[in-house]
This record gives structure tokens, C-alpha cells and sequence, in this order.
């Protein structure tokens, strides 16, 4: 079992360090893509270069392999130095252009309600501050793959370069030497829009950290999450995870929440899990309090399953809809493209600073994000193992003994000293099954159906094994007192039911080794006289090994003769039988 969780810390969150710029830098940014006027790119001269900064060209014709000693975080990146005053205007305190902005794309989302429609999307395609969509992207890059060049070819605006950054003890130093002061590390945010990524590739291109889209709203699904979560994992990647929101009511927040703890099963992010905030139709001021409580009703409900919350928005939310203290408890995480010192005022910890970038792996741009305050989030908990299993440490140094506790909205038991439990356990006069397999779940406490030991059992979501009468997704079943499913002829407070192979409890007609009985709505295995869609049974009422079958033939009840054809209904009237003629009255009696 892998339970050696990195005990890396992601340091106390702080006030963000100043940005030390020398010439013209490379970032550039709008918010509203959808109204950006034709823009002159400028070329980042490569002014300065620090010998503090190691680091590898990796996307160029000769790349070298990475060492310990060697960064080799390569990125394109855009520069426009004409830009800054528009990106000042677009992105500035006032509100009044990105309304109009955003209000526009409202009326565009009315057509398309399944798609993201926000600063940075229209009808669910990425537009990027180049010019760019995900679309003339691909289409590029996949021209450009048939052509033979001695460097990788660019579909990007005349002036863009393709470069690299490192990490020195004073902050991320780009290519051209600039250095933003207090930047710990340097990442990316990735989701279906970027394809299939070779993860390979990019780790080698020594990325410190992803945060993954998991999906969009209550039932969409990013169809790169599991892959690229699973890759991130096998590689050892640490990365955080989004959701992109389109709620317009608390309880859609709930739900947004609960789907994202569904597609967090078994995974351990170690960076928050973020709460996207970004859908147009809601960027109005009016909307303050509402954006407020559905993202306290979203994050409670991920921090109570163990991980720790986030918000994302770009710096026009959080200046002007974001502005609820309530927002000061979770980890902030800001989009603001631009190439020196953001002007929001608040602290955070993840710098969403361009949206052009290329790394090797990725087709196409990516966005580039800065982590300030240190490495990976600290864990609330970590796993120890000793001599004697598996114990869990408490941030404060304390550990649960004989007693429950949910790490990563997974329950686990702790012995009275402190161990962890596994298999089946009596707790509290209920059985409890918790995995004694070490397939990376170890100890983790069992719902649902389960197969052990050759026998199905049925655990409530609680954990307790279900015991007696259980209805399951509308079906009845009956487990005995050690919790297994039982089939077969079953008699329950004095009457007798029948449950198929499988486990559920049969009604109506059913054919039981080549013998028909009938069970009422309850289950019930009916016997005697029994009128049935119009017609009269008799079901065997003689506890002689063939109770409640069904009786065809001629049959003696009660000193009288009645005749019951082989389906089972009995016989009125004039019938004929082996070629002669009978007369029944109408309560079936034969008229001898």
C-alpha cells in the first residue's frame, strides 16, 4: 500500500511580493477577449541574464536533459509592450466595460447553456490574449507537424520567441532575467481544451506543479480527467483540481460540490480544490451575496470531506463580485495577465499570469500560473508506517485511536493504539468491512455491494453491513444476521418468500424448479383459493413439500371436484376433457 504521503508543506499564504521588471516583459492579457482590438506584438529583447538562474532549453532543436542541478521549464511566451495601458483599462477597479463585456456573453450563453461562456470562452471554446482559439490552434499545429523544419514551427503572432524559466532563491526569472520576487514555483492548469498531453514530457520540461479541470457544472465531465489525473499520479506530479461552475443557486453549489468529491474518489490532490468562478451570467454586482453563499455552501461540503477549498477568478470578479470577507478563508487563486505586479490588493497564493504559454507535451497554449509561498499545500494528515501498521498524524501532531476519522472524503477506524483497522470489524453492535487489501485503499471503510469471501453484502453509507429487510434501488432484499445476502425459499415471521439468484425478493407469478407459485405485492407466497387477474387458483394449501404450487388437472377440495386447465385457471361451464364433455356450475363444482 502506498500511504507515505509527501509531507511537503505549501507554505502560510501571505501579501505578494513586488515584481521587478527590466524592459519589456512577455505577459500580456486582456478580459474581454471577445472585444480585443488588433494588437502590435513586440519582441522581448533578451537584456539581462542572471547567473543565479539554471536552467534547459527543452523545446529547441538541440535540447538537453534535465539534471538536479538543471531547470528545465520551457514555455513560448507572448510580449506585447504597447499593451500595458489597454490591459490596465480592461482589467482596472472599475467594472463598467467588463459588465458590458460580460453581459454580452450572457446573451451568447442563451444559445449555448452547455458551454462555457466567460472572459475567457465563448460557446465553450478557449479564445486566448493572442488572437488565438483552440481551434486555429490544432488546425495549425497539425499543418505544421507534415512540414519538415529544423525548429518546432509556431502558428503564433510575429514576435513571440519561444523560452524558458527557472526558479532562483529570489523568485521565477524569465528568460530575458526579469524576476518575480517571492514566486516558490511554477505551473500550469490544464482540461480537455489542451487534448491528449504526453505527461512524460511535460514533467521533463520540469513542471513544478497542475491544477486539472475535473469538469464543468453537475454533469459534465472533462473528458482528459481521468487520464490526466492518473498520469499526474503515476509520474508523481503533485497537482490541485478545479471545477468550472456554472450554479446560479446555492443548492447548484451543493451539487457542484458533491459531483466533484464523486470524481475525487481515491485520488489525494496535493493543492486545493478549486471552485472556478467565471460564467458571465452572473458578473453583476447584484450578485454579491449570492456568489458569496454558493461558494460557502461549495466549500464547506469540500472541506468537510477532507480537502482543502479554493476560489478562482480573475482579478475583475475579485475586485468587483468577490468582495465578501467570506472569501478571505480559502485559497485564492487569481487570473491577471499582465506583466508586472497585479493591482489586486489581497493576498493569494496561485498567479494565473498568462494564457499563451507553451511546454513540451502540450499542443498548443497553456496557461502559466506562479505559486508564492512555497511548495505543495500542506496535508492535514500523514500517513505513518511503523512496525506494527499504519497510524495517521494530525497536522497538530495529534492521531485518532478508537475512533473514526475521513481523510480525502474516505472513513478510516483507528485502533485503541491508534492503528489502523482493516477487514471486518464490530463496532457499536454493527459490522463494518474495511479494506484489508493493499491496492492503495488499505483500511478504507466499504459501502454498497460487496463480494467477500464468495457472499454479497450490502453496507449502508454509513458502513454499517445491513442486516433483515433492505430495499436497494427499489428492489427488496433480506440479509441474515452476519449481514450476507440470502436467496432461495426463505421463511420470515411465519410466511414464505422466494429471492432469485441474485438476491432480490420476487412478486407475482414465478416458475420455481418447473413449479408455479404466486407471491403478493408483499412477497408473500400466497396458498389456498386466490382470485388473479379474473380468474380462480388453487394453490397447494398442504404443508407436504409443495406448498402454494400452483394446481392443474382435476383436483378433489373439500369433498368436490373442479378441473384446472394447465395454466392454471379453473374451469365453468361446459369443458371438454380427453374427449368428453363436462359441465361445471359457476363456482367451478363438477355437475355430475
Amino acid at each position: 500500500m502506498n500511504r507515505s504521503y509527501t509531507s511537503s508543506s505549501y507554505a502560510t499564504r501571505h501579501t505578494n511580493a513586488p515584481i521587478r521588471i527590466a524592459g519589456a516583459f512577455l505577459l500580456a492579457g486582456m478580459l474581454a477577449l471577445s472585444t480585443m482590438p488588433d494588437l502590435a506584438w513586440a519582441t522581448a529583447t533578451n537584456s539581462s541574464s542572471r547567473d543565479t538562474s539554471t536552467s534547459t532549453q527543452v523545446t529547441s532543436t538541440t535540447s538537453s536533459s534535465p539534471t538536479q542541478a538543471q531547470r528545465s521549464d520551457s514555455f513560448t511566451q507572448t510580449t506585447s509592450a504597447q499593451q500595458t495601458d489597454e490591459i490596465d483599462a480592461a482589467l482596472s477597479d472599475s467594472s463598467t466595460a467588463a459588465d458590458a463585456t460580460q453581459t454580452s456573453s450572457a446573451q451568447a450563453a442563451d444559445t449555448a447553456k452547455a458551454a462555457e461562456n466567460s472572459w475567457r470562452y465563448r460557446d465553450g471554446v478557449r479564445l486566448y490574449t493572442d488572437g488565438t482559439t483552440e481551434k486555429s490552434l490544432d488546425t495549425t499545429e497539425t499543418q505544421s507537424k507534415s512540414a519538415s523544419s529544423q525548429s518546432r514551427p509556431s502558428n503564433r503572432p510575429a514576435g513571440t520567441q519561444l523560452s524558458k524559466w527557472s526558479l532562483t532563491s529570489e523568485g521565477a526569472v524569465s528568460p530575458t532575467g526579469e524576476v518575480i520576487e517571492g514566486a516558490t514555483a511554477i505551473g500550469i492548469d490544464v482540461s480537455h481544451h489542451q487534448g491528449t498531453i504526453n505527461w512524460e514530457k511535460v514533467k521533463a520540461a520540469g513542471i513544478d506543479f497542475v491544477i486539472l479541470r475535473c469538469g464543468q457544472s453537475t454533469n459534465i465531465n472533462d473528458r482528459q480527467w481521468k487520464r490526466n489525473v492518473g498520469e499526474c499520479e503515476r509520474l508523481g506530479i503533485p497537482y490541485g483540481v478545479y471545477l468550472y461552475s456554472t450554479a446560479t443557486t446555492v443548492d447548484e453549489a451543493r451539487d457542484e460540490a458533491q459531483r466533484t468529491l464523486r470524481d475525487l474518489a481515491g485520488h489525494s490532490p496535493s493543492y486545493p480544490v478549486y471552485f472556478d468562478l467565471e460564467e458571465s451570467d452572473l458578473a453583476s454586482t447584484d450578485n454579491r451575496q449570492l456568489l458569496a453563499d454558493m461558494a460557502q455552501a461549495y466549500c464547506d461540503i469540500i472541506e468537510d470531506a477532507g480537502y482543502t477549498p479554493g476560489v478562482y477568478a480573475n482579478v475583475n470578479w475579485w475586485n468587483n463580485y468577490l468582495t465578501d470577507s467570506v472569501f478571505d478563508q480559502w485559497d485564492r487563486w487569481i487570473a491577471h495577465y499582465r506583466n508586472y505586479q497585479s493591482s489586486y490588493k489581497k493576498a493569494y497564493h496561485l498567479w494565473q499570469c498568462s494564457d499563451v504559454e507553451r511546454v513540451d507535451g502540450i499542443i498548443g497554449n497553456v496557461d502559466l500560473d506562479f505559486e508564492f509561498g512555497g511548495t505543495p499545500y500542506p496535508s492535514k494528515y500523514t500517513w505513518i508506517e511503523d512496525s506494527h501498521g499504519w497510524w495517521l498524524k494530525r497536522a497538530d501532531g495529534s492521531y485518532p485511536a478508537s475512533a473514526w476519522e475521513k481523510v480525502n472524503g474516505t472513513w478510516y477506524y483507528f485502533d485503541s493504539e491508534g492503528y489502523l483497522a482493516s477487514g471486518w470489524q464490530k463496532l457499536n453492535g454493527s459490522w463494518y468491512y474495511l479494506n484489508p487489501d493493499h491496492d492503495g485503499t488499505f483500511g478504507a471503510m466499504q459501502t454498497g455491494w460487496q463480494k467477500i469471501d464468495g457472499i454479497w453484502y450490502h453496507f449502508a453509507s454509513w458502513g454499517g453491513a445491513n442486516v433483515g429487510w433492505q430495499q436497494v434501488d427499489g428492489t427488496w432484499y433480506h440479509f441474515d444476521l452476519s449481514g450476507g445476502m440470502e436467496t432461495g425459499w426463505l421463511q420470515l415471521d411465519g410466511s414464505w418468500h422466494y429471492f432469485a439468484w441474485w438476491g432480490g425478493m420476487r412478486t407475482d407469478w414465478q416458475e420455481i424448479d418447473n413449479t408455479w407459485y404466486y407471491f403478493d405485492s408483499e412477497g408473500i407466497l400466497l396458498s389456498g383459493w386466490q382470485k388473479i387477474d379474473g380468474s380462480w387458483y388453487y394453490l397447494n394449501p398442504n404443508h407436504d413439500g409443495t406448498f402454494g404450487a400452483m394446481q392443474t388437472g382435476w383436483q378433489k377440495i373439500d369433498g368436490i371436484w373442479y378441473y384446472f386447465v394447465n395454466w392454471g385457471g379453473m374451469v365453468t361451464g361446459s369443458y371438454t376433457i380427453d374427449a368428453i364433455e363436462y359441465l361445471f356450475d359457476s363456482s367451478g363444482a363438477w355437475q355430475s
